[in-house]
């Protein structure tokens, strides 16, 4: 055999090879490109029926600590819930927190409520943004006792990620799908301080928080002083809390 067809067949062999190569490939790509969203997909029902499991037991831990005690305090309820995740199986995966609802159509009426999965996203939306206020609270004292007095932004832990809030001058209004939320991804959380900007006649120590924003994906949720400090909740499903004397001074507006 000449040197000439050695070398031609060993092109051609070369080229086959090549093409094998990128053929394959391209099936890998192909696959992922389809796998990928597959598992997410399934990776996300995994995580809501895993957290539905959680739930439902904390709920029932909390149903029977009901029935013994017969009365109950929403901020008891809540405590009740926080204790009963003592293991894996009881929390979230995916970090969403177990936040105890008022609910007046109940026998019992406590409801356990995840704030990253519960199907009532107003209500989910008015827990984490309560739950949200009282952190940028607690983390804007924190800030003014090391000598920041205005602190321009803070970090809060929430449903299992990090938040930032950012001071406001002014009111601000989010809605979702509007141009209000243009820039902004994920949760948005504002605050304003007492004697701050447009705050300054909020009636208010100075430097207290007082007033917030907390927009998620589905709605808006905004906090302010009510007149005389009513302690009264916005929207039907919120009559009734203040009676129980867990409701935070101040009214809660939610914008669908």
């Amino acid at each position: 055999m000449e040197r000439s067809d050695i070398r031609r067949r060993a092109r051609t062999q070369d080229g086959i090879t090549r093409m094998a190569a990128v053929l394959l490939a391209g099936i890998v790509v192909l696959l992922v490109a389809i796998g990928i969203p597959v598992y997410r997909t399934y990776a996300e029902r995994a995580a809501v029926y895993g957290c539905g499991v959680a739930v439902d037991k904390a709920q029932d831990m909390l149903d029977i600590q009901y029935i013994q005690a017969r009365s109950l305090t929403l901020e008891e309820a809540q405590q009740i819930v926080d204790r009963s995740r003592i293991s894996r199986d009881d929390l979230c995966p995916e970090g969403g927190e177990y936040l105890v609802l008022y609910d007046e159509g109940r026998e019992q009426p406590f409801r356990v409520v995840c704030g990253l999965h519960d199907s009532d996203t107003a209500e989910r939306t008015r827990l984490c943004a309560y739950r949200a206020l009282e952190r940028v609270r607690r983390a804007v004292r924190d800030a003014q006792a090391l000598g920041d007095r205005w602190p321009e932004s803070v970090t809060i832990s929430l449903n299992g990620k990090e938040q930032t809030a950012s001071l406001t001058l002014e009111k601000v209004g989010i809605t979702r799908g509007t141009y209000t939320t243009q820039g902004y991804d994920g949760t948005v959380i504002f605050y304003g301080l007492a004697g701050y900007g447009g705050f300054a006649e909020s009636g208010m120590d100075e430097g207290e928080v007082c007033w917030s924003c907390y927009a998620d994906e589905d709605h808006c949720a905004i906090w302010e002083p009510a007149d005389a400090w009513s302690s009264d909740w916005s929207g039907d499903s919120w009559e009734g809390v203040s009676e129980l004397g867990i409701a935070e001074e101040g009214s809660y507006a939610v914008d669908d």
